[in-house]
């Protein structure tokens, strides 16, 4: 996971997006990152601010924001 938030913060700190960062919006200011082939990061990007939510896999986003 340190991995891929490493990645994400080099991202969002004016650096190309690296191949494979699997970032996705998901739903108003909801965001995920892939952090392995089964693990999610799950995010909220507000303006300059990064809340970091949950890690965890697909159905445990889904649950998180409450379509699952």
């Amino acid at each position: 996971m340190d991995s891929a938030v490493s990645r994400l913060l080099d991202y969002f700190s004016g650096k190309s997006r690296p191949p494979g960062l699997g970032l996705r919006k998901l739903r108003g200011k909801y965001w995920e990152v892939r952090a392995s082939l089964d693990k999610r990061v799950l995010f909220l990007l507000d303006g300059d601010t990064v809340t970091f939510v949950i890690v965890g896999g697909h159905n445990d986003i889904r649950r998180r924001l409450g379509r699952g």
